[in-house]
């Protein structure tokens, strides 16, 4: 390409180039703007859809942090924030560290601890032959691979570990393991309180793991007091215990 096309190329792209970029830089001008809005309904509607909603945990807002972000930044007042804003926003995270990365739901880890060695022990001094069953009720699913069991224990039906969740009823549950299987009851304290007044001796704390916090029983956690509305416990279940009161309130 040479002489006049060579030209007529240049100045065309040139032109293109020119335009492109004027065109981007009065985009992202208007851009700023309307993403404040986009990013502040979106805050808001968000906060009223979830707010209405029956069920709500605080990892519902964990989408809004990115519309946060763009607002606060592109609004430039973080720039001026004094003193006061950053005491009081570090004060802030070290009290949501506490609440949400100590206190709630913070026994279910080192009860998951607590149960593998009392289990290798277990195994140890039966060859190996004892079933174990394991109910979790009321708190978090429990991460199963933090028990470190072998995947063919599994299988074999020699361990099985069941999420109960919230469920109002466990007893047929906890009836139905066989009399030659031990079983174990991780819940917290306020919550087999009437489990344990009304079958007396079915299932007996062995473990009381503290801190624990389930923000979705602040009642219960207040009416029971600091220390067991404050725990997790790991009980033995006694099945023919429950299978016992069953035939004779029947």
């Amino acid at each position: 390409m040479a002489g006049p096309d060579a030209a007529q190329f240049l100045v065309v792209q040139l032109l293109s180039i020119f335009s492109r970029t004027w065109a981007s830089s009065r985009m992202a001008t208007c851009r700023c703007e309307s993403t404040n809005d986009t990013s502040l309904y979106m805050i808001v509607t968000s906060l009223a859809i979830l707010s209405a909603l029956p069920h709500q945990e605080p990892r519902f807002l964990v989408p809004l942090v990115v519309p946060s972000i763009v607002l606060v930044v592109l609004d430039g007042r973080i720039q001026r924030a004094g003193n006061l804003f950053w005491v009081s926003w570090i004060i802030t995270n070290l009290a949501l560290v506490l609440l949400f990365g100590i206190l709630h739901q913070g026994g279910v880890v080192p009860s998951l601890f607590h149960l593998h060695d009392v289990i290798g022990k277990l195994w140890a001094s039966s060859q190996g032959d004892k079933i174990v069953k394991v109910f979790y009720w009321k708190t978090y699913m429990p991460p199963r691979h933090l028990l470190a069991i072998p995947e063919s224990d599994v299988l074999s039906g020699k361990f099985t570990i069941t999420d109960l969740s919230g469920a109002g009823a466990i007893v047929e549950q906890l009836m139905a393991v066989p009399s030659t299987a031990t079983s174990f009851l991780v819940a917290p304290l306020h919550a087999t309180r009437a489990l344990t007044k009304k079958y007396p001796g079915c299932v007996m704390l062995k473990e009381r793991v503290y801190p624990h916090l389930s923000l979705d029983h602040i009642s219960e956690t207040v009416e029971a007091g600091w220390k067991d509305g404050l725990s997790l416990g790991i009980y033995v279940v006694d099945a023919v215990c429950f299978r016992l009161h069953k035939t004779l309130s029947s």
